[in-house]
């Protein structure tokens, strides 16, 4: 077998795959050479901001994927989603742990046609019908790569939800809510709509002691510019309601540190969980 095109992969999908897999979270086939040469690389970053008491990369990878996961659990244990879609999956193996722990339920892993590609060959062989990988381009308002037309190839009688993990903060506030206003309009779909993601406030920059360091690392590691659009949570509360969303919390990170064994909680206190319904609870 052929190594996969990796040339359209961000260097935040590498770094972030190996850490997963160096938790446990992930497999073999998602943890890349380059990963792992992007993880030591930034090691020493991460271990100053680490010993200065301030914020560190690793820490809030692991902290949005556990929050991330534990919501997703308690909704597809209560019956609430049948079928989920995670956005920019990139090499995220939450679809692959979800199908174990859950194997009723069907799992679609979407992104862009390079992202895709590789993805198949890395773990095609892993994926039965009831797991599947899309190209689909979260800002496309309609169209064969739309959420639109993703829509209509899934049960419309099941309970869905859509997760974005490390997508928001690299749209301003006018594309970001186009992405939630398309997110939104496919939960509609269905007869129960939830939407899972994290998210970095304005505030939060400048008050935790070390996320503008790390923003700026983020944003050198992958050539651009990161974004914090919202101040707050009730301009994010606010800007979720005003794309349609009928029922908005938001969970941070910190306060589930013994449950989910999350380190470093005073580090990662400002990672924030968005749990969205279309309908109320």
């Amino acid at each position: 077998m052929t190594a996969p095109d990796t040339s359209r992969i961000s260097p935040t999908a590498h770094y972030t795959a190996y850490v997963w897999h160096r938790h446990g979270m992930s497999v073999p086939e998602l943890a890349t050479p380059k990963g792992r040469a992007l993880f030591y690389a930034l090691s020493p970053a991460n271990r100053l901001l680490s010993l200065a008491g301030k914020a560190d990369l690793e820490s809030m990878l692991l902290a949005r994927h556990r929050v991330i996961d534990h919501l997703l659990g308690e909704a597809i244990g209560s019956g609430e989603v049948q079928q989920v879609v995670e956005i920019a999956a990139g090499l995220s193996p939450r679809g692959l742990r979800i199908r174990r722990r859950f194997p009723n339920i069907s799992y679609v892993e979407a992104d862009l046609p390079g992202m895709i590609k590789s993805k198949r060959v890395r773990i095609g062989a892993k994926l039965d019908e009831r797991h599947s990988l899309v190209a689909v381009n979260a800002l496309a308002e309609s169209g064969p790569d739309s959420l639109q037309h993703l829509a209509t190839l899934l049960d419309p009688t099941k309970g869905t939800a859509v997760i974005t993990e490390g997508l928001m903060p690299y749209f301003d506030g006018v594309d970001g809510a186009r992405i939630w206003h398309n997110i939104d309009g496919f939960l509609r779909s269905f007869p129960r709509g939830l939407y899972l993601s994290d998210y970095y406030l304005e505030e939060d920059s400048m008050r935790v002691m070390g996320a503008r360091q790390l923003s700026g690392l983020v944003s050198w590691f992958v050539g651009g510019a990161t974004h914090f659009p919202l101040r707050d949570d009730q301009s994010l509360v606010s800007a979720l309601q005003e794309v349609g969303f009928a029922d908005v919390a938001i969970h941070i990170a910190g306060d589930y540190a013994r449950e989910l064994s999350i380190e470093r909680p005073q580090r990662t206190g400002y990672v924030r969980v968005i749990e969205a319904r279309t309908t109320p609870t």
